[in-house]
């Protein structure tokens, strides 16, 4: 019934929303099938659309969950060797797993940005004592 209620409202969103309300839509879809029993298929197909989307309308928070749908996939297929949860991965290979102190974070940021000539994080200033991170605002 759910997985049927979710079709009706994607197909509803391509037919009368807008990329963020698809893009919304595909997103809860996708979370539930990867927990629906036969519903792997249907996840895979749903994601590239899904990132495309998310990517063309610039929302961050967006992004981020279609990022988060597509690793949960891979975590369900038991892809990356996540072993420990929370475990993050940047860029599709290099992974950060369990609990770990900011500088951990920014050191695998740095050599993410030094191998894929991507924009180098902030300094480690911004920074406070507890390991909080000042995230600047972009556009």
């Amino acid at each position: 019934m759910v997985r049927e209620n979710m079709d009706a409202v994607v197909d509803n969103c391509r037919a009368y929303g807008d990329d963020w309300a698809l893009a919304s839509a595909l997103l809860f879809r996708t979370h539930t099938l990867v927990d629906t029993p036969g519903g792997m298929a249907r996840a895979d197909a749903d994601l590239p659309e899904l990132q495309a989307l998310s990517e063309r309308t610039g929302d961050r928070w967006l992004r981020a969950q279609a990022y988060g749908a597509s690793a949960e996939i891979h975590f369900v297929r038991g892809e990356y060797g996540i072993t420990a949860v929370p475990t993050f991965v940047f860029e599709g290979q290099w992974a950060v797993q369990g609990g770990q102190e900011s500088s951990t974070f920014l050191s695998v940021l740095e050599q993410v940005a030094k191998e894929t000539g991507a924009a180098a994080p902030a300094a480690a200033e911004a920074c406070d004592a507890d390991g909080a991170c000042e995230v600047p605002a972009t556009g």
